[in-house]
């Protein structure tokens, strides 16, 4: 499997290639994840081990990424809680647990597209 490495960067701060992409510095060290593929990257200067979807949303996450995206559209669209927990199929725990995600200071480029479904 032939993956493209250009949109990832080390996340290592002490790196010579903190931050910056396609330096030839990262390569797939396993794939892994139940519900789909995940890659582990490893960056070859400072050798440090991340997954793919470190620093993003869906980062530790057991809920397959296509049913994050559909709750995160389900509450922008202005549906609620219990609303979006029918449509995606998911509990609603796990839906008011991706919200609050999505509303917390780590991710600042998705709260401005949800409606305060709490």
């Amino acid at each position: 499997m032939i993956v493209d490495l250009s949109s990832y960067v080390c996340p290592n701060p002490s790196c010579e290639f903190f931050q910056r992409s396609n330096e030839g510095n990262l390569i797939v060290r396993t794939i892994f994840g139940r519900h789909e593929d995940i890659l582990l990257l490893h960056c070859k200067a400072c050798g440090v081990n991340f997954s793919e979807n470190r620093d993003t949303i869906f980062f530790q996450l057991k809920t397959p990424r296509d049913k994050v995206v559909k709750v995160l559209t389900c509450l922008q669209q202005g549906e609620g809680v219990r609303a979006t927990s029918r449509i995606t199929g998911l509990h609603r725990d796990t839906v008011s647990h991706i919200f609050h995600l999505a509303k917390s200071e780590n991710f600042p480029e998705v709260p401005s597209l949800l409606v305060d479904a709490s």
